[in-house]
């Protein structure tokens, strides 16, 4: 039983569409449905993405509790280290220093504590979601905890939940910061990058247009306005605002820096077709690997693009099916079957062999 969270009568009722928040009777949910109402619909969409993660049997042992569990980590422990209840794994994050809602560290919810790698898959979400859950009642950390869900929610597919977190994040932090600040900046790049997402291009232009132009925000902003610009068929400005991205990465971050990898594969998915597109791909897969490893999330979205890129080719058609068949698997160990990651593996490799 839980307490109604409206007169703290204990009940066993809970909202049937979220079945996240306790009310005793329909009056408590009828007076809280103003407040409840957004958060119902998020509440709805997390527990529609897990529902694609539930065990089948058990796998491993937690390394918490030292007991049976089939929920991994998708990150990349190896044998039965990754293994974990999602319950161990919040308390863990609880107890860690600067966990959220006591610090603004994040990643003592979002970080494996054994291989320092994010989390993937339904319990990098659910994790995420508890984070939210447990910050809500104080603004500003609720809006850090709201922009780390909103982007776990769309990489899922959920992009109107994801569209409304990221807009109210970003109007808490330029109300509490200002509009300069550079984690509002840091808001505006992730609400624009969720609108191309969506397909609203020209709305995530006008934003990236006022971003900063100096620092990582900077560099960030314009690898993401570059993507946008070629979504829209503007791949003359793209490739300059890609090179411009790449240089700056290169120069004050380095060349195994995540932003140089990434401007790096941005600018090679403008320039393809081409052979300095290849030698662009081939030499940013090589360094994600080499930096990251072959199974972490963005090595396999680097493989992914330019698997596509050279299957585009007649000549490299067999090459590209074959590192998307390497990345498809790897994807299915890493975020699991269902993942919409790996299901757009799926579709892309069915897709390929069959034309």
């Amino acid at each position: 039983m839980k307490a109604c969270v409206v007169c703290g009568a204990m009940t066993r009722k809970r909202c049937g569409r979220c079945s996240a928040w306790s009310f005793c009777s329909i009056e408590c949910q009828k007076a809280e449905w103003p407040r409840h109402k957004e958060a119902c619909r998020i509440e709805a969409a997390i527990a529609g993405c897990l529902r694609r993660f539930e065990p089948k049997r058990s796998m491993g042992q937690c390394w918490v509790c030292l007991e049976e569990t089939s929920s991994h980590g998708g990150c990349s422990c190896r044998g039965d280290a990754g293994w974990v209840h999602v319950a161990c794994a919040t308390r863990v994050a609880r107890t860690s220093p600067g966990a959220l809602p006591g610090g603004m560290d994040s990643e003592a919810w979002l970080v494996c504590k054994t291989c320092k790698q994010l989390y993937a898959g339904g319990l990098e979400l659910a994790l995420c979601a508890q984070m939210w859950r447990e910050c809500c009642g104080d603004e500003v950390k609720e809006a850090y905890a709201s922009a780390s869900l909103a982007a776990r929610l769309r990489s899922h597919g959920c992009l109107r939940e994801a569209l409304g977190l990221s807009r109210k994040s970003r109007q808490v932090f330029s109300r509490t910061f200002g509009a300069n600040h550079e984690r509002t900046h840091m808001a505006t790049v992730a609400l624009a990058s969720l609108l191309a997402g969506a397909g609203n291009a020209r709305e995530a232009c006008a934003l990236y247009r006022g971003a900063p132009v100096g620092g990582i925000p900077g560099i960030e902003a314009r690898i993401q306005y570059a993507d946008c610009l070629r979504t829209l068929g503007e791949t003359i400005e793209a490739e300059k605002v890609g090179r411009e991205a790449l240089g700056e990465s290169e120069r004050c971050l380095g060349q195994d820096h995540d932003l140089t990898l990434a401007a790096e594969s941005s600018l090679a998915a403008t320039l393809a077709p081409s052979e300095e597109s290849e030698a662009l791909f081939e030499d940013a897969l090589a360094r994600r690997r080499r930096v990251f490893g072959p199974d972490h999330q963005e090595t396999l979205a680097v493989a992914r693009n330019f698997a596509t890129s050279l299957a585009t080719a007649a000549a490299g058609k067999g090459r590209g099916i074959a590192l998307l068949r390497d990345t498809y698997r790897r994807s299915q160990r890493t975020h699991g079957a269902n993942h919409p990651r790996t299901l757009d593996l799926a579709a892309v490799l069915a897709r390929l062999e069959i034309s």
